[in-house]
């Protein structure tokens, strides 16, 4: 396994897996905003819900998401 920092746009990285973090201040800032606008919006649909919080230890996996190469999203 490689884990490496994408220098392009995640949602056009080929990678196994991507990995986001987040902060319960501000859950939607940085990168993972920028996936809310690529999905339409699925993770504020899920801040809204309370199934995304980014407090510690949380972890989200998505899989297949639209709009996304990677097959995993966490």
């Amino acid at each position: 396994m490689q884990i490496k920092p994408a220098p392009d746009a995640f949602s056009q990285t080929d990678a196994d897996a991507i990995v986001l973090g987040t902060y319960e201040s501000d859950p939607l800032a940085g990168y993972v905003g920028e996936l809310d606008r690529t999905t339409d919006g699925i993770l504020g649909q899920l801040v809204e819900s309370k199934e995304l919080t980014g407090k510690g230890c949380e972890l989200v996996p998505l899989i297949g998401v639209s709009g996304v190469k990677s097959r995993h999203v966490l």
